[in-house]
C-alpha cells in the first residue's frame, strides 16, 4: 500500500493511503453506471418529445421533421457531454472531492497540500479525462497511475490533485470517562475536519507513549492547529493538553 505524508502550514504531518488503479477503477465503474442511467433517461425524454413533435408535423413537411430530429440529436450530444464531465465536476465540488462511486469505494480527491479541492481543480482534472481515456477505456490514465509513486493520472498532475483512501472511522474508546470541564463559551467543534479530529483523538490515546519533549511539542502544534480552525484567539483552558482532551471527549459524546 502506497502512503504519502503531507506537512501542513502548522508543521503537522498527515499521512494518507493513496488509491490504487484497482480501487479507482471500481469507483469509475459505479460512476459510469450512474452516468449511463442518466444518459438513458435523457435519451428517452428526448425520444418522447421528438415523437410528440413528429405527430404534430404534417406528413408533407418532411424538412420540418428532419429538423426536429437533427435538433434532438444536437441536444442529446450536448447533454451527454454535460453528463460525462459535469457529473464529476458537480459531485467533486459539493461532496468535498467525492462522487457516488468514490464514496462507495472509500476514496476522495484532495489537493497536493492536503486541502480540499476547488471548483477550478475539479474542472481541470475532469476535462483532462479526454486525454486519460486515450486510446480507449482509460488505458493511458491507468498506465500513468501505475508508473508514478503518487498514483496520479494525467488530470491529477495538471490539476495538482491526488486520490486518497478515506480514513476508516476509528473504533470507540472510553474517552468519555475522562473528566473534562467545558469552557464557558464552547467553540463549534463541527468546524474541525475529520482528519484534524483524528489527529487530536490519536494524540490523546497515544500520548503516554511519547517522550516528554515530543509530547509537549506535538500538543502545542495540535492546539495551534485546532485553535486556528475554531477561530480561537486564546486557549480557553490555558493549557494545550486540556484543550485537546476536551475536543476528544466532546466529539465522542
Amino acid at each position: 500500500m502506497q502512503t504519502v505524508t503531507i506537512r501542513t502550514p502548522e508543521q503537522i504531518e498527515l499521512s494518507h493511503d493513496l488509491a490504487g488503479a484497482g480501487s479507482r477503477f471500481y469507483a469509475l465503474v459505479i460512476d459510469t453506471l450512474l452516468q449511463s442511467g442518466a444518459f438513458i433517461c435523457i435519451w428517452l425524454t428526448l425520444l418522447l418529445i421528438e415523437s410528440f413533435l413528429n405527430m404534430k408535423i404534417s406528413k408533407g413537411l418532411t424538412g420540418a421533421a428532419e429538423s426536429s430530429i437533427s435538433l434532438s440529436t444536437l441536444i442529446l450530444g450536448i447533454l451527454g457531454g454535460f453528463v460525462i464531465i459535469g457529473y464529476y465536476l458537480f459531485f467533486e465540488t459539493i461532496w468535498n472531492g467525492e462522487t457516488p462511486g468514490k464514496k462507495v469505494a472509500g476514496l476522495k480527491v484532495i489537493k497536493d497540500n492536503g486541502s480540499s479541492i476547488t471548483v477550478f481543480d475539479a474542472a481541470v482534472r475532469n476535462f483532462m479525462r479526454t486525454v486519460d481515456f486515450l486510446p480507449s477505456g482509460y488505458l493511458l490514465g491507468a498506465v500513468v497511475i501505475m508508473m508514478n509513486d503518487r498514483r496520479k493520472r494525467t488530470g491529477d498532475w495538471i490539476a495538482g490533485t491526488m486520490v486518497i483512501k478515506v480514513p476508516i472511522e476509528l473504533p470507540p474508546v472510553l474517552l468519555t470517562e475522562m473528566e473534562v470541564e467545558s469552557p464557558a463559551s464552547p467553540p463549534d467543534l463541527s468546524l474541525l475536519a475529520a482528519e484534524e479530529y483524528h489527529l487530536v483523538r490519536n494524540y490523546i490515546i497515544r500520548r503516554t507513549g511519547l517522550s516528554g519533549s515530543t509530547r509537549a511539542e506535538l500538543s502545542e502544534k495540535l492546539a495551534s492547529l485546532v485553535m486556528k480552525r475554531l477561530s480561537l484567539r486564546q486557549n480557553p483552558f490555558g493549557n494545550s493538553e486540556e484543550l485537546l482532551e476536551w475536543i476528544a471527549v466532546s466529539r465522542e459524546k
